[in-house]
């Protein structure tokens, strides 16, 4: 769990998100699934090749627990 926190730490930081509650909350979300579907293109060679060859895509989305509905962000 400490790693996962210090991920998600890291992600804040960079995305440079301030102040607290649901606002900061929706923020840090978001810029954490940017930052995975980056990771996803660096960490994994099989990936990367599908995508460069325009076999799939990596789309990062955000899902709200309120509407069960997703949210799909440019990356």
């Amino acid at each position: 769990m400490d790693d996962f926190a210090e991920q998600i730490a890291s992600v804040d930081r960079k995305a440079k998100v301030e102040g607290s509650g649901s606002d900061a909350v929706n923020k840090v979300a978001k810029a954490n699934a940017l930052a995975v579907a980056e990771q996803l293109l660096e960490c994994s060679a099989i990936i990367r090749k599908t995508v460069q060859e325009k076999r799939t895509r990596v789309v990062p989305g955000v899902y709200d627990l309120e509407t069960g509905e997703v949210s799909w962000l440019e990356s």
